[in-house]
C-alpha cells in the first residue's frame, strides 16, 4: 500500500519558497542554484502533501456525480510547477500557501442544469470539510466567456490531522462549458498567450466591442466546440480524453496515467490507438506511416542533395 507524503516544512516555509520561484534572481541580479533547488524541493513536498484530500474529494465526486449522471467525466490533477510560477507572478502579493488550486478535481456532465444539481448535492450535504469559496460563473461568466461553477472546500479530519485546513478546488462544466474552456486553453497554447487568465491581444476580448467582432469570435467558439464533438464521435471516449489531454492540454503520460487511475504505459498505447484512428479519419494515414510513406518538404528540387562544405 503505498504512503502519503506528509508536510515537511511549515507555512512560512512554504511562502518563501514560493517566492524564490516566483523572484529567482535577487535584486542585483544574482541567481542561487543551491537556494532555489531546495525551494523546488519545498514545493514539490507541499504540492505532493495534497495528493490524499485530493484523492478523498475525486472518490466522492464520483459517487455523487453518478446519481446525477451515470456518464459523468471526473478527472484530478496536482497543479504543475511552471503554473504555479506564472500565478505566483501574475499576483505578485499572493503568496504560496494562500493558492487554492494546487490540488483540483473536475466534473463534466451533460448539460448546465446537471451542473447545477451536482453542486446542489454538495452544497446540500453534511460534509465535514469546510467549504472556503462558492463561485458561480454561469451567473457571473469570466471575461474570457468561461462558465462553471467552482467550490473549494477546506479538507478536514477528525481521525489524521495531518492534512486539515488543506485547500482543493472542485469544478463543474457542462459538456459545452468544457469544451470553450478547452478551446480557450488549446488557442491560448498555439499563440502562447494566456488567454484562460484574461491576458493576451486585446483582439481576443473585445466581445461586447461592436457586432462584427462578437460574430466572429461566435463563430470562432462555435468551430472550435464543433470540433471537440467530433473528436468525439470519432473516437471511443477514453481516446479522445487522453488525446485532449494530451495534445490538447499538454499533459504528460505519467500525469494522465495519475489522474485517471491507470497502469503504467498504458496512456501511450490509447493515445496511439486515438492518433492513429484520427490520422485514419483525416486522411493522414498514407503520410503518417513509416520512413518510405511520410510527406517531406524541401526547399530544393526532388532528389538534390546540398553540398558538402570543405
Amino acid at each position: 500500500m503505498s504512503r502519503w507524503a506528509t508536510p515537511l516544512y511549515s507555512k512560512k516555509q512554504v511562502n518563501r519558497a514560493g517566492e524564490q520561484l516566483a523572484r529567482p534572481f535577487d535584486v542585483v541580479g544574482n541567481f542561487d542554484v543551491g537556494t532555489y533547488i531546495a525551494a523546488l524541493d519545498t514545493i514539490n513536498n507541499f504540492r505532493s502533501i495534497h495528493g490524499h484530500p485530493l484523492s478523498t474529494f475525486q472518490t466522492t465526486l464520483r459517487i455523487k456525480g453518478r446519481l446525477v449522471d451515470p456518464d459523468i467525466l471526473v478527472a484530478q490533477r496536482i497543479k504543475r510547477m511552471s503554473s504555479i510560477e506564472m500565478k505566483l507572478q501574475r499576483f505578485p502579493t499572493m503568496t504560496l500557501s494562500q493558492m487554492q488550486d494546487i490540488g483540483g478535481c473536475r466534473a463534466v456532465v451533460s448539460d448546465a442544469s446537471t451542473v447545477n444539481d451536482l453542486v446542489d448535492s454538495y452544497l446540500t450535504s453534511d460534509l465535514k470539510h469546510k467549504l472556503h469559496t462558492n463561485d458561480d460563473y454561469i451567473i457571473s461568466p469570466k471575461d474570457t466567456g468561461y462558465r462553471g461553477r467552482h467550490l473549494i472546500y477546506r479538507y478536514y479530519s477528525d481521525k489524521i490531522a495531518t492534512y486539515n485546513d488543506l485547500k482543493i478546488e472542485m469544478q463543474f462544466r457542462s459538456q459545452f462549458q468544457h469544451a470553450w474552456a478547452t478551446a480557450v486553453e488549446i488557442v491560448g497554447t498555439f499563440t502562447r498567450q494566456a488567454l484562460k487568465s484574461s491576458q493576451g491581444e486585446e483582439n481576443w476580448w473585445t466581445v461586447n466591442t461592436g457586432p462584427q467582432i462578437a460574430a466572429e469570435i461566435s463563430d470562432l467558439a462555435a468551430d472550435a466546440r464543433r470540433e471537440v464533438a467530433r473528436l468525439h464521435t470519432v473516437l471511443p471516449r477514453d481516446c479522445a480524453g487522453v488525446v485532449m489531454d494530451v495534445c490538447g492540454l499538454l499533459k504528460g503520460l505519467q500525469e494522465v496515467e495519475r489522474d485517471r487511475g491507470w497502469p503504467r504505459r498504458s496512456a501511450k498505447l490509447v493515445l496511439r490507438i486515438g492518433l492513429e484512428q484520427l490520422a485514419q479519419h483525416y486522411g493522414l494515414e498514407p503520410f503518417a506511416m513509416g520512413q518510405t510513406n511520410h510527406r517531406r518538404r524541401t526547399w530544393m528540387d526532388e532528389g538534390a542533395r546540398p553540398e558538402r562544405f570543405e
